[in-house]
């Protein structure tokens, strides 16, 4: 066991030189040479994933950086999964792939809650909604819930869900769907209740409130229409 090791960590001295010289190909053999004499070193996967880069191959880069990650969870190798999440998240922005770009832009923000980050999130979510509500996809309004309700304890995140159920309400209120406008507004007035602390707690309870009276004489005037 002990001469395994030796050998992987010369196998990983070895790929390292190829890696400094751009000899891509070799160096990734080195480092699976070095994952074969110890199963397990996740310094080898992290060195092969950059090799794997060096080559364009994006997907085993991020199949080595989880696996060198799932390994040493503490050593810090989620860092470079984040980078790439986050170039991926700006190209899928580009290519007004918002859904995506939310996607990603979320796993960024759970290893980095910086103002930066959370901002273009947030701008991706609204985006995707707009293409939701554009294509008449409405209940694509969940799946946004989904990923931004896990950081709804920070006021920016918070206040936008509240706009996003404002806005679905409204949207399946005009389409007379009353039942789904309304479980929107639950949603919003149950986030509301759970923020009794903010400075605008009072308003923000009174705006919504207002708008679920709103719903209710909107459907009542439905009702009495038919």
């Amino acid at each position: 066991e002990a001469r395994s090791a030796k050998s992987a960590w010369e196998l990983l001295a070895q790929g390292h030189a190829a890696l400094a010289k751009d000899r891509y190909g070799e160096a990734r053999q080195r480092f699976s040479e070095a994952i074969d004499a110890m199963p397990g070193f996740a310094l080898a996967y992290y060195m092969r994933a950059q090799a794997k880069k060096g080559e364009n191959d994006f997907r085993g880069y991020k199949e080595d950086l989880e696996e060198a990650g799932r390994i040493a969870p503490g050593a810090g190798y989620a860092k470079d999964l984040s980078g790439l999440d986050l170039e991926q998240a700006n190209a899928s922005m580009k290519a007004r792939k918002y859904g995506k770009a939310l996607e990603l832009f979320v796993r960024v923000y759970r290893d980095d809650q910086s103002a930066e980050v959370r901002k273009d999130m947030l701008d991706a979510a609204s985006r995707h909604w707009g293409d939701l509500r554009r294509a008449k996809r409405y209940d694509g309004w969940e799946s946004i819930e989904d990923q931004l309700k896990a950081f709804d304890e920070d006021r920016d995140v918070a206040l936008h869900l509240l706009k996003l159920y404002y806005d679905v309400s409204r949207t399946y209120s005009r389409a007379k769907k009353f039942s789904d406008a309304r479980k929107a507004l639950r949603s919003a007035k149950r986030l509301v209740r759970g923020m009794r602390r903010d400075k605008d707690y009072k308003k923000l309870q009174k705006e919504y409130d207002a708008a679920d009276q709103g719903l209710e004489r909107l459907e009542e005037q439905s009702r009495r229409r038919r």
